[in-house]
């Protein structure tokens, strides 16, 4: 039953790649800020990359969130119970 210590460090993890990525686009836009003579195209298209990157990365935690299900939760604890266990066939 480690299954919501593994999604709460996936979780954990993705909130820091997030986090990340918004430091990175924050440090971005302050060096364009301090250097507008260096804004050209491809200053630009790295951040709408870190844009588009951060999303998807809200995007994957917002579907990673999982909801309690006793179905599951019952199938595990009858499964445990057993005295030979056997992988669940697909």
């Amino acid at each position: 039953m480690n299954v919501p210590a593994m999604l709460d460090e996936h979780d954990k993890q993705l909130a820091n790649m997030h986090q990340f990525l918004r430091e990175l686009a924050f440090h971005n836009e302050d060096f364009l800020a301090e250097n507008e003579d260096r804004q050209d195209e491809a200053a630009k298209a790295i951040m709408a990359k870190l844009n588009e990157v951060m999303s998807a990365l809200d995007s994957i935690r917002d579907t990673a969130f999982v909801r309690p299900s006793t179905y599951i939760e019952e199938l595990i604890r009858r499964h445990d119970e057993r005295p030979v266990q056997e992988s669940p066939g697909v």
